[in-house]
């Protein structure tokens, strides 16, 4: 049966509820059982005050693109849904920011755990000044707790700042488009996460990616242009791989300013690792020669175990790598690797590049990192060398006073032994 003036059919215990464009969606949702399904025609709904989600439910539009099909826009700068409940999926749904508001599209306001939530399809636009998120799940974090198992697929956030992600544990962002926005994916106050970022768009945003929480991410296969500042910022004690980006014109709004990924990790224990691999970061639209002052930058009281592999590193203001003497390790990098002969390869307890001195401290290990290389070491003064090498553990040479071009690998530990006089010259080429 209909109910002519709200345009609403009831359903049957196993069916769904239609609204079309001018209904009451508030009044609908609310009188709606759990874990039914809301169809919502085309045209315009316009929302006067915040709907709040209490229970489970499935809202689905007919289509979805900027201002058209099935819009939902509130009349005042107010948010247009909060929720406090698990399994709540929105589809095929345009969702306006009040124009010049703040207030954020969509927000979660749980204080206890909750999860399993979709935006598939779904457009959400705003003003790009004015602040707010397509999604905000800032206020849990607040609150202390967890939005456990968040995906958004296929998904266009224009002009609005994207994903507010603190404290949203389980985040899968696949198949998205973040265009002319100031940041499209940010967690700037902590919490313990789990994010997913692949096969999506960032054009024109200021910062696309800031992820600063105690949790693992995965940032793949994603491409960036147009990024004023940073593309990637991962601030973290846990895990992180990046990698098989194309970052083009990082850095765009300030020459030798920002970096196109920034890496920090706090602390070195076992199952904390970052890797950056097979990553593009160019510099090659016209009209926007300004450059990232690093193609990556390694924060230079970064304690974890980073890598940096398999990269194309061009058109960067200051260097390709800055603090690369904090990798871990680090090959194959075209613009960076090989670094050949190194004037000064001896840093603390390390033989590799970005170091202080020339020559090697008596009765001291010091191990090769982040790069393989090659070093011919002359006798000391006093020709008392007594060189050893070892390698996982094996000596592989010992009680050696020169050495000649000796191949050396990431991870050897080398010593001179208790040699007396000046050191003797050695050289060492980095690949």
């Amino acid at each position: 049966m209909s109910l002519a003036g709200s345009a609403i059919q009831n359903p049957s215990p196993t069916s769904f509820v239609q609204v079309f464009a001018g209904g009451n969606l508030s009044a609908v949702i609310a009188a709606t059982p759990a874990s039914r399904t809301i169809v919502l025609g085309a045209g315009t709904f316009t929302i006067t005050a915040t709907i709040a989600l209490t229970k489970a439910v499935n809202i689905v539009g007919t289509i979805s693109r900027q201002n058209a099909g099935t819009v939902i826009t509130p009349a005042s700068d107010i948010t247009l849904f909060s929720i406090n409940t698990d399994g709540v999926t929105f589809q095929n749904i345009s969702f306006v920011q009040f124009t010049g508001g703040s207030a954020s599209c969509i927000t979660f306001i749980n204080t206890v755990v909750k999860q399993d939530f979709w935006f598939e399809k779904c457009v959400f636009s705003g003003t790009t000044s004015a602040g707010g998120y397509g999604i905000d799940n800032s206020a849990v974090y607040t609150n202390s707790t967890n939005t456990l198992w968040t995906r958004v697929v296929g998904c266009q956030f224009l002009g609005i700042s994207g994903i507010e992600a603190d404290a949203l544990e389980g985040l899968t962002v696949e198949d998205c488009r973040f265009d002319t926005l100031t940041t499209g994916i940010n967690a700037p106050q902590g919490g313990y996460g789990y994010v997913v970022v692949s096969d999506s768009v960032f054009n024109n945003n200021t910062n696309a990616i800031i992820l600063k929480f105690g949790g693992h991410a995965i940032v793949s296969r994603n491409h960036f242009t147009l990024i004023s500042q940073t593309a990637v910022l991962y601030y973290s004690g846990e895990s992180a791989v990046i990698s098989s980006n194309i970052i083009e014109n990082a850095g765009d709004q300030t020459t030798n300013t920002y970096p196109a990924i920034s890496v920090y990790g706090a602390t070195a224990a076992a199952g904390q690792y970052i890797l950056v691999a097979d990553n593009i970061v160019v510099t090659d639209l016209a009209g926007h020669a300004n450059q990232p002052n690093y193609c990556l930058n390694i924060q230079s009281n970064s304690a974890a175990n980073i890598s940096a592999t398999s990269n194309r590193f061009a058109n960067f203001g200051t260097a390709a790598i800055s603090h690369p003497n904090l990798l871990q390790f680090c090959r194959d990098n075209a613009g960076f690797n090989p670094q050949g002969l190194i004037t000064n390869p001896f840093y603390a307890a390390y033989l590799g590049f970005g170091g202080s001195t020339a020559v090697p401290v008596a009765s001291t290990n010091y191990t090769v990192a982040p790069c393989d290389g090659y070093i011919t070491a002359a006798n000391s003064a006093n020709a008392n060398n007594s060189i050893s090498i070892t390698r996982n553990g094996t000596t592989v040479v010992t009680a050696q006073s020169t050495l000649t071009m000796f191949p050396l690998l990431n991870g050897d530990v080398i010593n001179w032994g208790a040699f007396t006089g000046a050191a003797g010259a050695v050289s060492f080429w980095s690949s």
